[in-house]
């Protein structure tokens, strides 16, 4: 089985991500989910045929623990093909594509699709997605980039 660097997984029921090293020698790490790199191991031989790569619910559970850890606690994910959406506690939007986080927060989830719908065919600039609220009416959010709990 393949993994590539960033790939979320589950070894011995743990969910986290796996990195690649790109030293001398090609190393694979776990990071179990909401630990911060602090319990990062490199994976020996005899344990990659215990990983596997994690399934959607998996998926989905790696990202709101990552998302209660540095952010607030999540409270609802929407699922939108590519897209996951973390309603948290307060009421906020922070979109992800691929389980990836964006980096982005909103004030609604229609601001959230829209952000997170540009941020993919674009990039990170917000111009586009700033036009198109305009256009609807939506009210903007905050938009701008995620600082650690606040």
């Amino acid at each position: 089985m393949d993994f590539y660097s960033e790939d979320i997984v589950v070894l011995y029921g743990t969910i986290g991500k796996v990195i690649i090293t790109k030293h001398k020698e090609k190393h694979m790490m776990f990071i179990p989910a909401g630990t911060n790199g602090s319990s990062m191991s490199i994976l020996q031989e005899y344990l990659i045929g215990n990983i596997r790569h994690a399934t959607q619910e998996e998926k989905i559970k790696y990202i709101e623990i990552e998302h209660n850890i540095y952010w607030h606690t999540a409270i609802q994910t929407h699922v939108i093909g590519d897209y996951q959406i973390i309603q948290d506690i307060r009421g906020l939007f922070n979109p992800y594509i691929n389980f990836i986080s964006t980096n982005k927060v909103y004030t609604s989830i229609e601001a959230a699709m829209i952000g997170v719908l540009c941020h993919k065919l674009i990039g990170a600039d917000e111009t586009l997605s700033k036009y198109i609220f305009k256009i609807f009416g939506i009210k903007e959010g905050f938009g701008g980039e995620l600082i650690n709990g606040n």
